[in-house]
């Protein structure tokens, strides 16, 4: 089952709601309580994408030689293995725009290498990282109609670019 992130949104908010009061009750300046629950956020979000990115590969033993089964010997691994468009020795881990170079449509890569580095910033924070439009304008200092706003024109380059293939 996949992460109801509505659902564990609202959970989580309503942990907050508690320890907010709890905290402000115990004498904990309002800052402090707030740095907290960034960091909680921030956990929560990186639970969030790990969970929607993340599957396990099943565990299976091959009758053919006896050794137990490990990523190497998984059977949708092989069968997919020609499928993957980018070797996974080949993605540059450290690069938070990596991304960019997986991409196979070279159109695409094109049209989104033209996109101002501000661009491609809201691109990952929104797609890739999770944050919503707020989130992301908060860290770049932008308004949230801002980021939709670029987010809009990211769309149109995209739709136009879909219609001329």
């Amino acid at each position: 089952m996949g992460f109801n992130n509505g659902l564990e949104r609202k959970k989580f908010e309503a942990m907050w709601k508690k320890l907010r009061a709890e905290y402000a009750a115990a004498g904990m300046d309002e800052t402090a309580i707030e740095e907290m629950y960034q960091f909680d956020l921030d956990t929560f979000r990186s639970d969030r994408r790990y969970g929607e990115h993340t599957q396990a590969m099943p565990s299976q033993q091959f009758e053919d030689d006896g050794d137990p089964a490990d990523e190497s010997n998984s059977a949708l691994l092989v069968k997919f293995f020609d499928s993957f468009a980018v070797a996974p020795r080949d993605t540059d881990e450290g690069n938070r725009y990596g991304w960019l170079d997986e991409l196979e449509s070279a159109e695409v890569v094109s049209a989104l290498r033209s996109l101002s580095p501000q661009q491609v910033e809201i691109l990952t924070l929104v797609a890739f990282e999770g944050y919503s439009a707020t989130e992301a304008g908060r860290l770049l200092g932008m308004t949230q109609q801002g980021v939709s706003w670029h987010i809009s024109k990211m769309k149109k380059i995209l739709k136009n670019l879909k219609n001329n293939l």
